[in-house]
């Protein structure tokens, strides 16, 4: 009994402070079926503070999608629902019965449905930005920058694996969605798709991530400056890899403030008066 309070007590001191927003909850909100599947999310909007924009959060890590009830995450979206954004929590279908390519299907189609759904959540489409860590960044830049339009207007990506092309057999072995046609690599890789009008994307990413190398967000960024897309990449010395939420540990407050000031500037009232989803 004393173990399991010393970890319960452990644990909840690598929780940042944060204060309990009033929100409610929408669960289960179908975008699509899979295999007789329904795909899935969640919308979590504040009580007394909205703004009137939104943030789509990738679930993913490994290209898997795991439910959980939402009374049991909403605590990882209390910084966004206190600055009065209406989050809405997406699953795709899961490693290892789909693939990547299957994964970024899922997300585009989901986050269009968000985008023409948005208004009966109190949220202006125009004002909807993306975000997730690790596969999750991944699938936010497919979402954000694969179409000749966006149905996001920001998008911040964690220590994404920008570059799928020329994976190594090995590891393959260890990521079961890795395994589909090679040929398919270039179109779920976020690097081959940056292009003028791309939504302003921010990269955030640790010097000491063995996960996924830290010269994948520099090639992502390389590739978005390239074609003058509003870009900033952001790297913390020493920062580990992290989750489908972000950074963790004492990396945790300050990355989670980049985004939201990322977020705070982009989706602004005063950024969009005209749309930013249609591309040149």
């Amino acid at each position: 009994m004393k173990f399991y309070l010393f970890i319960i007590i452990f644990y909840s001191l690598q929780l940042p402070a944060l204060s309990q927003p009033e929100y409610r909850v929408v669960p289960d909100v179908i975008y699509g079926r899979k295999a007789g599947m329904a795909l899935t999310y969640d919308v979590f909007i504040p009580s007394d503070n909205a703004n009137g924009a939104g943030i789509i959060h990738l679930v993913s890590g490994g290209w898997n999608s795991r439910y959980m009830l939402p009374e049991t995450i909403a605590h990882n979206y209390y910084p966004l629902l206190n600055e009065g954004y209406t989050v809405f929590a997406i699953r795709h279908a899961s490693s290892p019965w789909f693939t990547i390519p299957e994964a970024v299907d899922d997300v585009i189609i989901g986050a269009w449905h968000i985008h023409a759904s948005s208004a009966q959540y109190g949220v202006d489409s125009t004002r909807l930005g993306i975000f997730g860590g690790s596969s999750g960044g991944q699938l936010s830049l497919m979402a954000g920058l694969s179409g000749e339009k966006s149905p996001v207007g920001a998008v911040v990506a964690f220590f994404p694996p920008a570059d799928l092309r020329n994976v190594p057999d090995f590891i393959k072995a260890f990521i079961p969605a890795m395994n589909f046609d090679t040929t398919l690599a270039a179109s779920v890789s976020p690097v081959t798709f940056a292009s003028p009008g791309d939504p302003p994307t921010l990269l955030i990413h640790g010097t000491s991530d063995f996960v996924v190398g830290l010269w994948q967000s520099e090639k992502m960024y390389a590739a978005l400056q390239e074609n003058n897309v509003v870009s900033k990449l952001v790297v913390y010395e020493g920062m580990t890899h992290g989750n489908s939420y972000g950074a963790k540990g004492r990396y945790y407050e300050e990355a989670s403030r980049e985004m939201i000031d990322w977020f705070n500037f982009y989706l602004s009232k005063e950024k969009h008066q005209e749309s930013p989803t249609a591309k040149p």
